[in-house]
């Protein structure tokens, strides 16, 4: 409902090498607790699961997030139990702001506000500068979906 509605966030998860689609990207609109767009992705299968693909996929959608969709703040929760998870997006720079049992399941939350991500985006382009992708920036900004992306240069193609 919230997907036909407007209110979501998509994207896919597609492994560079062979574009083989590993997994999802859902943002939530801010609700009446939350002042944040909550960011979940998923990864079904655990051989393509690596932090690298995580925090690549996190940055992808925080760049669209703030510097293309101009949001305040995006959240983030993680289980407890999924010590993997909560490492990924401490690394990016969220801030934890409280604990809370939802489900039966104890999570963190953390956020991320438009000074975080200034700071995050900063660190990125240095990276970039230092190591250039080749793509011609810190991020290919796509005409429209679907694409694929052709080796490691800045050519895109188009996906069927």
């Amino acid at each position: 409902r919230a997907h036909r509605s407007g209110d979501l966030v998509v994207g896919e998860i597609r492994h560079a090498k062979d574009h083989r689609r590993i997994g999802f990207v859902v943002v939530f609109p801010p609700t009446a607790d939350f002042d944040f767009w909550e960011f979940s992705y998923a990864i079904p299968d655990p051989k393509d699961r690596d932090a690298y693909s995580a925090m690549s996929a996190s940055d992808a959608m925080a760049h669209y997030m703030f510097e293309h969709l101009r949001i305040e703040a995006l959240g983030w929760r993680t289980r407890a139990d999924n010590r993997a998870s909560d490492a990924v997006i401490r690394r990016i720079g969220y801030e934890s702001f409280g604990a809370w049992e939802v489900d039966g399941h104890p999570y963190t939350f953390y956020r991320l506000d438009r000074d975080g991500w200034a700071k995050r985006r900063r660190k990125l382009d240095l990276g970039e500068a230092r190591h250039p992708s080749g793509i011609g920036g810190t991020f290919a900004t796509l005409d429209a979906p679907p694409y694929r992306a052709r080796g490691r240069g800045s050519s895109f193609e188009r996906s069927s």
